[in-house]
């Protein structure tokens, strides 16, 4: 797991798309497929979505298959679809096992699978395109 501190870019997504969900300019998608939370969705998430996938792709040089802001209630394994991801924490207090406590501003570049652990928490995933 290779932890960087996010850019200053990439922060400013992050700050928008903290304020969305602060303020409730968001929506719950496919609350009933995910027995552990919610994806975000509504039009201002997925523009700034959109352009957090886009400064990936500069910063990676790499094309990014699904970039999606995701709600836990509580811990959740979840799958690596490609081997390579990149989540970021967005609220909450989020350990990642093996690794632990996740850092703010910090996205953490990952070829395995793993688990979440908190209660309440937000993180964004971005999904590269296998090599």
């Amino acid at each position: 797991m290779d932890c960087q501190v996010a850019s200053t870019r990439v922060k400013a997504i992050i700050s928008k798309i903290k304020a969305l969900i602060r303020n409730k300019e968001v929506t719950e998608e496919g609350k009933s497929r995910l027995d552990s939370g919610w994806q975000y969705g509504g039009q201002k998430i997925i523009a700034e979505a959109a352009n957090l996938k886009s400064e990936f792709e500069k910063i990676n040089g790499k094309h990014v298959i699904e970039c999606k802001v995701m709600h836990f209630y509580k811990s959740v394994d979840f799958e690596n679809p490609t081997g390579r991801l990149i989540l970021i924490p967005v609220n909450g207090d989020i350990s990642i096992i093996p690794g632990g406590p996740m850092l703010a501003d910090s996205s953490y570049y990952l070829e395995d699978e793993r688990s979440l652990i908190g209660d309440g928490f937000d993180a964004i995933f971005v999904v590269l395109t296998k090599e």
